[in-house]
This record gives structure tokens, C-alpha cells and sequence, in this order.
């Protein structure tokens, strides 16, 4: 059943990804790809899900759990909010455009040296604006909500 689950997880991602690529396809194909590919996604990603939560997801619990990703997930609501301020502010900055085109892998080389500048900066945007503002907020709520605690177990003792 574990297999099972596995194998059509991965056969929904990849339709749900790879379809239709590199195809010429109908409007009827279009529309079933497009209503689709959002619930197959979304059913892989339940079950890998469940999977890790039930502990028998092996290395993709493994790899979901290391620590690289606590700090990404502390920062993932500030990283939502700044990235795109991040991103307009870089394209309303272009002077030219990005040429894609030279060669092969030059156009890919391109992409991906673009997406590793936009992930730093976007991801040191988002350090500096929860330092700025969120660390505060957090230590100020947990300082009345401390002091909160002590006053209730105070009145209980009296």
C-alpha cells in the first residue's frame, strides 16, 4: 500500500507538472490539464504529508526536517511579504533586458545565476525586516503575556 501511495504520488506530480510539455495540444486536453493539475499537485504533496507525519516517510522526512529549513520557516511570512517589493523594484530598475538566448545553456546559466541573486536578496531583505520589526512585536508580546501568567498564578496563590 506504502508503494502504491508513493507511485501515484509521483505519477500525479509529474502530470500535474509535465504534461503537456512539449506538446501540441487541444483545447479539451487544455482544459482537463487546467482543472486538474492544482488537485493532483496538491493530493502529492497530502500524501508525502501524511507520510512523514505517520513515520514512514524515510529520507523525504529526513530532508523535510533538517535544520536548514527552521530559519526559512521562521522568515517564510516575512519572505511573502518582501519579495515582491524585492522583485519590482529590480525590474523597475532594468535599464536593459535580459538576453536568454546565447547558446545552449547560456539562456539556463542565465536563469539560474538570476534566481540565486533574487533568493539572496530577497532572503536578506526578509532577516533585516524581522529584525526590524517582527523580533520586537514578539519579545513585547511574550513579555505581557508573561507578566499576564504571573499575575493570574499570584491572584490563585492569595
Amino acid at each position: 500500500m506504502l508503494s502504491l501511495g508513493w507511485i501515484m504520488a509521483a505519477i500525479f506530480m509529474w502530470i500535474s507538472l509535465f504534461a503537456l510539455y512539449g506538446r501540441e495540444e487541444s483545447v479539451l486536453e487544455t482544459a482537463v490539464y487546467n482543472g486538474l493539475k492544482h488537485l493532483l499537485f496538491s493530493i502529492s504533496v497530502a500524501w508525502i504529508i501524511f507520510v512523514c507525519v505517520t513515520g514512514q516517510g524515510g529520507f523525504f522526512n529526513r530532508f523535510l526536517s533538517s535544520k536548514i529549513f527552521i530559519v526559512i520557516s521562521r522568515l517564510s511570512y516575512t519572505i511573502y511579504l518582501t519579495h515582491m517589493v524585492i522583485l519590482e523594484g529590480y525590474f523597475l530598475a532594468m535599464k536593459d533586458l535580459i538576453d536568454h538566448s546565447t547558446g545552449a545553456w547560456g539562456g539556463v546559466l542565465t536563469l539560474i545565476l538570476f534566481n540565486l541573486k533574487m533568493i539572496f536578496w530577497i532572503l536578506s531583505a526578509s532577516f533585516v525586516v524581522s529584525l526590524v520589526f517582527e523580533a520586537p512585536i514578539l519579545r513585547i508580546t511574550a513579555l505581557f503575556f508573561r507578566e499576564t501568567k504571573q499575575e493570574i498564578k499570584t491572584s490563585k496563590q492569595e
